[in-house]
C-alpha cells in the first residue's frame, strides 16, 4: 500500500488525503482480487468463515461454530482442519498458541468490515 500511496503522492501529485483514499481502494480491490482467485475451486462460505473468525483472533472451536453459523450445517472436523492447514500453507492466517490470526493487515481489516463475502 506504501508503494500506491507514493505513487499517487509523487506521480499523480495528489494531496495527502486523496492520495491515502485511492491507496487504500486499490488495496482493496487487490486484496478482493486475490482472495476470490485463491477461493476459485474451494467451498467459499467455508474458508470466508474461518477467515472472518481468525481475522478477530480465533481458537479452533470459535471456527467450527462460525464456519457451522455460516453455512447452516454441521461441519466435520476434518473439513474445518483441512481449510485451516489451506490457509496456513497459503499464509493468510498464522497460529499461535492455538489462536489463528490473519496475518495481512489489509485483509483483516476488509473481512472485519464485510467487505468479503
Amino acid at each position: 500500500m506504501a508503494t500506491l500511496y507514493g505513487n499517487n503522492v509523487v506521480v499523480r501529485r495528489f494531496p495527502h488525503h486523496i492520495a491515502l483514499q485511492e491507496a487504500v481502494v486499490e488495496a482493496e480491490k487487490i486484496v478482493n482480487d486475490e482472495i476470490d482467485h485463491f477461493l476459485q475451486r474451494r467451498d467459499r462460505k467455508l474458508y470466508i468463515a474461518v477467515l472472518k473468525s481468525a481475522a478477530n483472533s480465533a481458537r479452533w472451536r470459535e471456527i467450527k461454530s462460525a464456519a457451522e453459523t455460516a453455512r447452516g450445517i454441521t461441519v466435520n472436523d476434518s473439513s474445518i482442519r483441512n481449510t485451516i492447514e489451506s490457509l496456513k500453507a497459503s499464509m493468510p492466517i498464522t497460529e499461535k498458541d492455538k489462536v489463528y490470526q490473519v496475518t495481512d493487515l489489509m485483509l483483516k481489516a476488509l473481512l472485519r468490515s464485510a467487505k468479503i463475502n
